[in-house]
């Protein structure tokens, strides 16, 4: 199936916006949570049968690619204070086989490890799933971390993902996830630099407009400067995308505590 991939979408994933963890607090990240819960309700309505997860909070590591390895896949968000929070969905090891194979078939790739069995998922996956099994998703999922390789090894990366799935006869999701920069105020949780909004701005405005050449080609100085998580995992969905557009949409953007979220479609 060449054109079974449904969606494409950049997530954030703070676990304030887990009702049970923000509480009082989550009013502060109203657009956030109705804006997830739009675009979930969206994307569980185009039936996909797996969402490929990328996240940057698991097993991180210089040249490889890992993903997790059992066939039940479980969440808990008890280090955020609500053991009551938890989850599990079941993994696609079809995927994943077919994956693999692609890159035995073919030296130039990067390397694809096994993250050890019985590894609970992190809240870069937990969160935006959440939303998602909140809005009645109860299909597959795989989670992929990215790593330290360069931009263009992402994007060849996410191009790798798009193939595979063009090889399976099911449909998919594709899900970014990841918060823009981490230091928009003094009071944020890694301080304030001024390159932090000009991150943010970049990738609001290039979404708006469906053209990602900006934030392909953003001065590596911002970005370092701006303390984000959400990078490498856009560059593996426009890699996905084949570097261009297809439904882009923002959703929304704010930055209530110092950390952009930005939620839309790609």
């Amino acid at each position: 199936m060449t054109n079974n991939l449904l969606i494409t979408a950049l997530l954030p994933h703070p676990p304030i916006i887990i009702p049970d963890i923000g509480k009082d607090r989550i009013a502060d990240a109203q657009a956030t949570v109705d804006s997830m819960k739009e675009i979930s309700t969206q994307i569980v309505g185009l039936n996909p049968d797996t969402i490929v997860i990328v996240t940057p909070h698991s097993i991180y590591t210089k040249d490889t690619f890992t993903f997790y390895t059992q066939q039940e896949l479980t969440t808990s968000f008890a280090n955020f204070g609500a053991p009551q929070v938890q989850f599990s969905v079941e993994n696609d090891f079809d995927f994943l086989k077919a994956l693999d194979k692609q890159i035995k078939d073919r030296k130039d790739l990067p390397k694809i490890g096994g993250i050890k069995p019985g590894t609970p998922l992190d809240h870069g996956s937990g969160v935006p799933l959440y939303y998602l099994i909140q809005a009645g998703y109860k299909g597959k999922v795989v989670v992929l971390n990215y790593c330290a390789l360069s931009i263009k090894e992402h994007i060849e990366f996410g191009k790798l993902l798009k193939q595979t799935m063009a090889q399976c006869d099911k449909k998919f999701a594709f899900i970014a996830s990841g918060d823009l920069s981490h230091k928009l105020i003094e009071s944020a949780p890694a301080g304030f630099h001024p390159d932090g909004k000009t991150f943010d701005k970049i990738f609001e405005e290039s979404i708006k407009q469906g053209d990602y050449k900006n934030i392909v080609n953003m001065d590596d100085f911002i970005r370092k400067n701006a303390g984000e998580c959400a990078y490498n995992s856009m560059m593996m969905a426009i890699g996905v995308l084949n570097e261009t557009s297809d439904k882009n949409k923002v959703f929304s953007y704010e930055g209530p505590f110092g950390v952009g979220y930005l939620v839309a479609t790609l």
